[in-house]
């Protein structure tokens, strides 16, 4: 059983983010979208929206920077592909971004 928050945190793959896959996204000073960091999911080989501290949902304005990032990311067409459903990991706020093959990945700091 998992004691403190900390305990919490470390034992959650989404909190560590080895970096396991790509990554587009992690500048933890960035004031706008310093909250959250941007990878490939391990299991959906998409891009993966994770909120950087360990909460259950991203608030409004949060969801809204996450739109922003994407856009800046991917161009503004990747924004329909934001995918909010959170199947696996329930307990830990992020979006999948199914974007289609072919599509263009890029990255920013």
């Amino acid at each position: 059983m998992l004691d403190t928050r900390e305990d919490l945190e470390l034992s959650c793959p989404l909190c560590v983010r080895e970096k396991l896959t790509q990554w587009y996204y992690n500048s933890p000073n960035n004031p706008k979208w310093g909250f959250a960091v941007v990878f490939d999911c391990k299991t959906c080989k998409v891009p993966l929206v994770v909120h950087r501290v360990h909460v259950d949902r991203f608030t409004n304005e949060e969801r809204m920077s996450v739109v922003a990032l994407v856009q800046k990311l991917f161009g503004s067409d990747a924004v329909k592909y934001i995918d909010w459903t959170m199947r696996n990991a329930r307990d830990h706020a992020h979006c999948h971004v199914r974007l289609p093959k072919g599509f263009a990945r890029g990255g920013v700091s």
